[in-house]
């Protein structure tokens, strides 16, 4: 069901290409929303609001490219 308005951190890393690791890493840095509460029992994974996590994810990746262009650093070369 694509219409989910949250995403567990496995299916946000698979939705951005990146790893669960990256993840936590991303969430550090402000380039993804913090991830939520969820009350799922037996269930302890992360989760993420879907359309929050994907357009913050698509401004990081506008910010890195614009500062590579600019000659600038981004988080990938320090």
């Amino acid at each position: 069901m694509s219409s989910k308005t949250h995403v567990c951190i496995d299916e946000l890393a698979a939705l951005l290409g990146i790893s669960e690791a990256e993840v936590l890493e991303y969430e550090k840095l402000g380039a993804i929303p913090p991830s939520e509460p969820h009350y799922l029992p037996g269930d302890t994974r992360r989760i993420y609001p879907r359309q929050e996590a994907l357009e913050m994810w698509a401004d990081w990746k506008s910010y890195c490219e614009f500062l590579d262009e600019e000659g600038g650093t981004n988080h990938a070369n320090h």
